[in-house]
């Protein structure tokens, strides 16, 4: 997904709030996700990668439900991950890395868990 679909997914895609397929954000001159703020559900993955000038993931916050896996990784100016507090249910995996933001170790699951989301009910394996 180039920045240009980002900033017209609205004007392309009138009242959807729900991709069925995979969404990828990866090597793009991305620099917010602003567009996409009327998702809720991503019935694939999510993928966001190598995408320099990404700060925060604003644009995301209605966010409550991926399908599959997210990762987030490769985005050396991504400082936080509160656009993603709304998200409660990823269906596989996690795996947030070679990213400027911090990850908390859980002895107790010997698991990581990211800070921002504190309703996060279920991340299937991975």
């Amino acid at each position: 997904m180039s920045q240009s679909e980002i900033d017209n997914f609205q004007a392309n895609y009138p009242n959807c709030t729900e991709i069925y397929g995979n969404v990828t954000i990866k090597w793009g001159n991305i620099n917010n996700l602003n567009g996409l703020n009327v998702l809720t559900s991503i019935g694939g993955y999510l993928l966001i990668e190598g995408n320099d000038d990404l700060i925060t993931l604003s644009g995301l916050n209605n966010l409550t439900s991926i399908g599959e896996s997210l990762v987030i990784c490769y985005n050396p100016a991504l400082t936080s991950l509160s656009a993603l507090s709304n998200l409660n249910y990823i269906g596989d995996g996690l795996g947030i890395y070679g990213n400027d933001i911090g990850l908390i170790f859980n002895p107790c699951t010997r698991s990581n868990q990211f800070i921002s989301s504190r309703y996060l009910v279920q991340v299937g394996s991975f």
